[in-house]
């Protein structure tokens, strides 16, 4: 029989049976959120970050989340590879007078070689994009070793930077020589120095002999890049960061729900005789406890409890509904903080789809314009002759969106004799291999004499004989109301 009055051996046991479960056994929901614990990057913290204006900080962050969130990641993805990055190059006349075709036409195949081939856009405008969108900026040195082989060398962020642009609008490169003052090693710093052009050994030397003055070299526009967009020092999707965190947040605290629902707690009441008296004794019960715990020791999702009264818990609405609901706000929110649309990675409808591409499409654009702009400049300052010609390399709106729409379209267009070269480089050849292609299957196979094409509108001649308009329907193709109409006339 139980003893009420003896309240420190009733105290004493009902902490034994409690704790007999583990620290599980007592652990409330909202303790067992904070111990699953959330990010150390909070939505204020990011936000505070951004709001500093400290650039280092935001570049790191922008450099974390591009490791860490996977939809970050996806949406720098996603414009960096765009575009299809198809360039055509364009030669242009700035004189009336007679000029070498022979040596026009060598200059211009070696152009467009040196352009689509050797600076590669389709491998390089992806990587400089991502790296725009990731650290604001792209630095890096041109190292050539011939015609036909190049090197981007890649610089870190921390050491570059451009205030200044050539009268082509070619963004001018200043590296921090201090780079090479942080390589404590000598014989290190002597190998890195080694890697780079001789200009900047004699920049570093210069630097050492007349001090902090000189730390900045001015790189030469041939050897330097710098692009960016807007703003070198702040990624252009950073201020969707707080969302991502907020996000993140919300995501750790489902998964606590959906650990709590396959949570149980195992009741056990002890019971009374006729009159009301417990039939078991204090040490019994929590024998009785002791005992059931150990039974399920091994199921981490049962807790169990003893107890001498009846235990009732009230329900306070649907809470996993209600952070379910916020969950899919705050990843909507997310991709509007981005300017993308969710459905472009989710899908549950085409609405707006579109549109959103097209917008997507005139971004990337931008960015990448100043790329071409420097592609051109490469070019003509090893290929063009300034008072006679010289060649402007044009990036085609074609993305993995709309190929086939832009490759009809320029087939439309060399149909009334436009640019044929279009339609190849729109198919997904490079200008370079498409004029030797054609050069080969012309000039060395002519297999324009062996391979004669089908009939087709653009193909056809000239047949005075021939009926204009749509071809007849075979008969076995026509429909009873079309047979009819006809033998009735």
């Amino acid at each position: 029989m139980l003893e009420p009055r003896d309240l420190e051996q009733f105290a004493k046991k009902i902490n034994e049976m409690i704790g007999v479960g583990g620290p599980s056994s007592y652990a409330t929901s909202s303790t067992y959120i904070k111990k699953v614990g959330i990010t150390a990057d909070t939505y204020e913290t990011i936000l505070a970050t951004i709001q500093s204006g400290n650039s280092d900080q935001i570049i790191a962050l922008s450099e974390k989340y591009v490791a860490t969130s996977g939809i970050y990641q996806r949406i720098l993805t996603y414009f960096s590879t765009f575009l299809s990055n198809d360039i055509f190059i364009a030669p242009k006349k700035i004189t009336t007078k007679t000029i070498n075709n022979k040596k026009y036409l060598e200059n211009y195949k070696k152009a467009c070689f040196f352009a689509d081939t050797v600076l590669n856009p389709k491998l390089n405008f992806p990587r400089m994009a991502f790296r725009i969108l990731t650290y604001g900026a792209y630095y890096a040195i041109l190292m050539e070793k011939n015609e036909s082989e190049v090197v981007f060398k890649d610089l870190p962020s921390a050491y570059c930077r451009s205030r200044y642009k050539t009268h082509k609008n070619i963004n001018i490169l200043e590296f921090d020589l201090r780079f090479f003052e942080d390589i404590v090693d000598e014989n290190m710093r002597k190998t890195a120095l080694a890697e780079f052009p001789r200009e900047f050994t004699k920049a570093y030397n210069e630097y050492k002999a007349k001090g902090v003055d000189y730390r900045w070299f001015v790189v030469p526009p041939e050897l330097g890049i710098a692009f960016y967009y807007n703003d070198q020092y702040r990624p252009y999707f950073v201020s969707m960061l707080p969302s991502v965190a907020n996000l993140n947040e919300y995501k750790s605290l489902e998964k606590s729900l959906d650990k709590i629902d396959l949570d149980r707690i195992l009741v056990q009441e002890i019971p009374t005789d006729k009159e009301g008296n417990f039939i078991l004794t204090i040490d019994e019960a929590a024998e009785l406890h002791r005992g059931v715990v150990n039974m399920l020791r091994n199921n981490e999702n049962i807790d169990v409890i003893t107890t001498f009264a009846k235990i009732n818990m009230l329900q306070l609405g649907d809470k996993s509904k209600v952070d379910r609901d916020n969950l899919e706000k705050i990843e909507r929110s997310v991709y509007n903080e981005s300017g993308v649309s969710r459905l472009l990675f989710s899908s549950d409808s085409a609405t707006s789809v579109s549109a959103s591409i097209q917008n997507d499409m005139a971004l990337i654009l931008d960015i990448e314009e100043q790329f071409v702009n420097w592609i051109t400049y490469q070019v003509n300052l090893r290929y063009s002759e300034n008072s006679k010609y010289y060649f402007e390399v044009s990036l085609l709106p074609i993305s993995h969106y709309n190929r086939d729409k832009m490759l009809e379209l320029y087939l439309k267009t060399a149909q009334f004799g436009y640019s044929k070269i279009l339609v190849g480089i729109a198919s997904g050849m490079k200008q370079s291999s498409l004029i030797d292609m054609m050069e080969l299957e012309n000039d060395i196979l002519t297999l324009h004499d062996k391979m004669i094409p089908l009939q087709s509108s653009h193909t056809a001649a000239n047949d005075s004989n021939s009926e204009g308009g749509r071809p007849q329907t075979a008969a076995e193709d026509k429909t009873e109301t079309t047979v009819n109409t006809q033998e009735s006339r």
